[in-house]
């Protein structure tokens, strides 16, 4: 390999490299770290071509937490981002 070679390779490998917290900012929810309807959006067109191709069952489930206004109306903005947060963890931690 040339030393241009060598160079445009880590090059590239330093483009990905700063790219990837720029893609997290465009595709997780700061605040919880979760995909963000435009990723989740990529992700379920991803798996349902997969599971079209190999022909198996799937499911999607969406969760929706009831009453969550009148939780940040007792708790503050800060109280609902934290029960945010902890709703999040265990989502992550269960699927």
């Amino acid at each position: 390999m040339s030393a241009l070679q060598a160079r445009l390779k880590q090059q590239r490998v330093d483009l990905k490299a700063a790219l990837n917290p720029i893609q997290d900012l465009a595709t997780l929810d700061d605040l919880t770290g979760l995909a963000n309807r435009r990723r989740a959006r990529e992700l379920l067109l991803t798996e349902v071509t997969r599971v079209d191709r190999a022909v198996q069952p799937f499911s999607v489930a969406l969760l929706d937490l009831d009453f969550f206004k009148q939780l940040k109306d007792r708790f503050g903005h800060a109280g609902g981002d934290q029960i945010l947060r902890c709703f999040s963890e265990v989502a992550r931690a269960s699927v």
